[in-house]
């Protein structure tokens, strides 16, 4: 087989390194996927300081480098880096912009000749250039705060063209047999509810909230760095204190936002102080609990607003109100909500559809698609197998409660 890795080129905002994790990940699957299928050919596409990085980490496998120049990629688009995430997005125009990624993915095309794509990121262009199946990877949307540390893999897009957009309504419809569900419920509670709910995490920040809601409902506001692509695509460019203006200013009369910050980036302390004199219905979290904790939240809020976070996700699975500002994978769990229903009920409670869908051939944990070669391997070629068909994927037949359990519960200490 040959696989070929796509590392967008144009960089976080400016600070390059801010891909080095990918970087990291990608040379483990490629070492471990080598050694356990030596025959296998493996190309990159990125910037030429990922090109570089990349074979570096992988010294011992031959590797067919594309290097891809940010400058020429964004020119098309005045340099406007949000514009570029926009049209990969298919957000504004359906129309082909970028000629120079064309291009170079069809001189990809013709010199490597790839069998598989592997992707990190959304991108309208790597399937139908290519013409080839592509799987696109991502941190999982299972709790990663009590479950082993995971991807998913979609063989339709990283975010609008997604599994969970085009096909949420086979997802999430399933009828599962009386036995079938409460497998899939008591791993729910074994695995993800009763570690959340039983950590003294979520015990403080309940006594927080009784004491700071004053009566209101509390939505939970899920922000993600400024400085994905994802952000800025599957909505607009905004900071993230516009952001999070705009979405005070859209909340029910009777709800209050608890902001909710990504690991990676939150706004100053002063600027906290200026939002609390202007804003009523904003709800900042103690320095502790600032990031980090925001699953620990989900079984106390009464909703979640959000562009992309993985947290728009587990809140569908706690079976509450998600409301996918822009155009994200989040959208079809989101459906047709909107500020004015925010609060009102979820229709669908398919949600141990969902869970089990996840925790079948959607999500793998990380340590197993990254280093155990004949896992992963083994894995691809039963998706080649099926004629990488989308399929393959939706089919949750063999579903097993002990199967999912020994996949992503953390081994105990």
């Amino acid at each position: 087989m040959r696989v070929l890795l796509y590392i967008e080129p144009v960089a976080f905002r400016e600070d390059p390194l801010m891909l080095s994790p990918w970087v990291g990940w990608f040379a483990r699957l490629v070492r471990s996927c080598k050694l356990a299928r030596p025959r296998w050919q493996f190309g990159l596409v990125s910037n030429p300081s990922i090109c570089e990085r990349m074979t570096s980490e992988t010294p011992a496998v031959e590797m067919s480098a594309f290097s891809a120049s940010q400058s020429d990629l964004l020119r098309a688009f005045e340099f406007d880096r949000g514009a570029y995430a926009r049209d990969l997005f298919r957000y504004e125009s359906d129309s082909p912009s970028n000629a120079a990624l064309i291009r170079r993915l069809t001189e990809v095309k013709q010199a490597f000749h790839p069998d598989l794509v592997l992707s990190f990121s959304q991108n309208r262009y790597v399937r139908p250039v290519l013409q080839t199946p592509a799987l696109f990877i991502e941190l999982g949307p299972l709790p990663r705060s009590v479950t082993r540390p995971h991807f998913y893999l979609d063989p339709l897009g990283h975010q609008t063209e997604s599994l969970l957009v085009t096909e949420i309504r086979t997802i999430t419809s399933r009828p599962l047999a009386a036995q079938r569900q409460r497998e899939v419920q008591r791993f729910w509670l074994e695995t993800c509810e009763q570690p959340i709910t039983a950590a003294s995490s979520t015990a403080d920040l309940q006594a927080f909230l009784h004491e700071s809601r004053r009566g209101r409902k509390v939505v939970l506001l899920a922000l993600q760095p400024p400085d994905w692509l994802t952000y800025e695509g599957a909505w607009r460019s905004l900071s993230v204190s516009g952001l999070m203006m705009h979405w005070l200013d859209n909340l029910p009369a009777n709800a209050v936002g608890c902001v909710s910050y990504h690991p990676l980036h939150q706004i100053s302390l002063d600027f906290e102080q200026l939002f609390e004199r202007e804003h009523d219905n904003v709800l900042f979290l103690p320095q502790a609990w600032r990031q980090g904790c925001s699953e620990y939240l989900l079984p106390l809020v009464d909703a979640t607003v959000t562009i992309s976070s993985s947290l728009g996700a587990q809140s569908a699975l706690w079976g509450k109100p998600l409301l996918a500002v822009g155009s994200s994978q989040l959208s079809g769990l989101s459906g047709d909500r909107s500020w004015k229903t925010l609060l009102e009920p979820p229709v669908n409670t398919t949600r141990w559809a969902l869970l089990e869908f996840f925790t079948h051939r959607y999500c793998h944990p990380a340590d197993l698609l990254l280093d155990d070669g004949d896992y992963t391997a083994s894995f691809l070629e039963g998706w080649r197998t099926s004629g990488f068909s989308v399929s393959y994927f939706l089919d949750t037949r063999a579903w097993q409660r002990a199967e999912a359990e020994r996949r992503f519960t953390i081994a105990a200490s």
